[in-house]
């Protein structure tokens, strides 16, 4: 797969009815494109031999002995295993030090606003060879890819490759309360018995290629697709989020089909980071807020239970009008007497900076004027509301703005002790509230036009228990 999938996928694929009949071992693994470079020192001089195009996966003995090591040992914590065409153009032996080089996996797409392209993209390994396969030895001589040429492969411990990539097991914290499972992005398996190669003969490969597809399919939870559940701290609804922070639209449609076969009410939401908030025709340079997450929500003057502030009278946004909390529109010194004191066409404006996502992932900086229609109580159901903002690590746990994993080069030094102040109180809770069809048209990417989906229950029935149907 393209993606990472649970470890544990293999015990639930186990399950599945027919597996055993059809199948009869499988093995978790890591595939990936690797270089590789050995150095040696001769003469005071550091000698550099590379190969290129070789294929990497990270196994243990299930894999190992799967593909028929003829004996041989699966690479150790710190090894590295060769077969024999490698190892001539590295020209490597056992005990020789090798440096890996594969990309690393990114959970949240690096050409999206908050993909951290300054962040390192590959990972460098440094191992020890532990052993190099003979050439007759059909693990060496296995790939993926069809072809005519002896492949290029190595091999290296399971639970290493995780570690190094991210990968591995982790499990709640108080730092971060999200459980993690052990990934891999690819499944091998085996026929039954001695000639179980028979299965895959001819049309039967077909059958038992559609076979698998179907179990596995079945056996997949939420974490394999990297969803979640959260459930919110107002007891009202919970939210459908993806550790990509992004929701594809694929993904949304489908949620939405199920929950409108349960009878759930659904709003999606695609909150935003936002470079610089500021009043229209201030002269005092000081009334602008920092770094302000926002959000588009479905026209709020709609929303209904248990999404939005019932009992209230909101105004209708349209693809102008904007929503504050209360503690931005003090930031730009915007009040509630002002709006009502509007007089012909002069209306309380703001000026919203923020990057927008390009085709090829540039981040040109976009200046957009919108005219407040409304002020939130910070206490309310939109304003008040922490659940609106997906969890991204590194920057909705960090401490204060100091502490973010800056996804853009960032103006620290113009970020106000009333942005500190509001980010140590609320964190990542949106600061105002946009129409999220206009949302969409500015801050959708390639990859999705939500950041999560708010679910509530069926009627007559208990969030929890309608979450559990949801999520089966």
């Amino acid at each position: 797969s393209p993606r990472f999938f649970r470890e544990e996928s293999v015990a639930t694929l186990r399950q599945q009815p027919g597996f055993e009949d059809s199948f009869r071992r499988e093995a978790p693994a890591l595939v990936f494109p690797a270089s590789l470079e050995r150095r040696t020192n001769g003469d005071g001089d550091h000698q550099k031999t590379r190969a290129g195009g070789a294929t990497l996966y990270g196994c243990d003995d299930r894999l190992f002995q799967l593909l028929d090591a003829k004996g041989s040992h699966p690479p150790t914590a710190t090894g590295i295993v060769l077969n024999s065409k490698l190892a001539a153009e590295l020209r490597a032996a056992p005990g020789d030090d090798i440096t890996v080089w594969v990309e690393l996996p990114a959970t949240i797409p690096r050409d999206s606003l908050l993909g951290g392209k300054e962040q390192q993209s590959s990972q460098e390994l440094r191992l020890k060879v532990d052993a190099v396969l003979p050439a007759d030895v059909p693990a060496g001589r296995f790939s993926l890819q069809p072809s005519q040429q002896f492949p290029k492969v190595a091999f290296v411990n399971l639970q290493a490759l995780q570690k190094a990539l991210d990968l591995e097991a982790v499990e709640p914290s108080r730092r971060n309360p999200q459980r993690k499972p052990a990934r891999v992005n690819a499944l091998f398996v085996h026929g039954p018995g001695e000639h179980g190669h028979r299965i895959f003969q001819k049309v039967h490969a077909v059958a038992a290629a559609n076979d698998l597809t179907q179990m596995f399919r079945a056996s997949l939870t939420l974490e394999d697709l990297h969803l979640r559940i959260m459930p919110n701290k107002s007891g009202r609804y919970v939210s459908l989020e993806s550790e990509r922070m992004i929701l594809e639209d694929s993904l949304v449609k489908t949620a939405e089909e199920v929950a409108a076969k349960l009878k759930m009410p659904t709003s999606p939401v695609l909150a935003y980071l936002t470079n610089e908030i500021s009043r229209v025709g201030d002269d005092t340079g000081k009334m602008f807020s920092m770094y302000s997450i926002v959000a588009g929500v479905p026209e709020p003057s709609k929303l209904t239970a248990p999404f939005g502030p019932v009992g209230e009278s909101l105004p209708v946004l349209g693809s102008n009008g904007v929503l504050l909390s209360e503690w931005l529109a003090r930031d730009l010194g915007i009040t509630a007497e002002d709006l009502k004191s509007q007089i012909s066409n002069l209306k309380s404006q703001i000026r919203v900076k923020y990057h927008q996502v390009g085709s090829k992932g540039e981040l040109p900086e976009v200046e957009r004027t919108f005219e407040v229609r409304g002020i939130l109580p910070l206490d309310g159901k939109l304003a008040g509301d922490r659940g609106l903002t997906p969890t991204v690590p590194g920057i909705t746990d960090a401490e204060t703005f100091n502490d973010w994993e800056q996804p853009f080069p960032m103006q620290l030094s113009r970020v106000t002790d009333r942005d500190e102040d509001y980010w140590d109180k609320y964190r990542a809770t949106p600061k105002a509230f946009f129409d999220l069809d206009g949302a969409r048209r500015w801050w959708s990417s390639r990859y999705g036009s939500a950041t999560s989906l708010r679910i509530g229950a069926i009627e007559g029935q208990s969030l929890e228990d309608s979450s559990k149907k949801f999520e089966a």
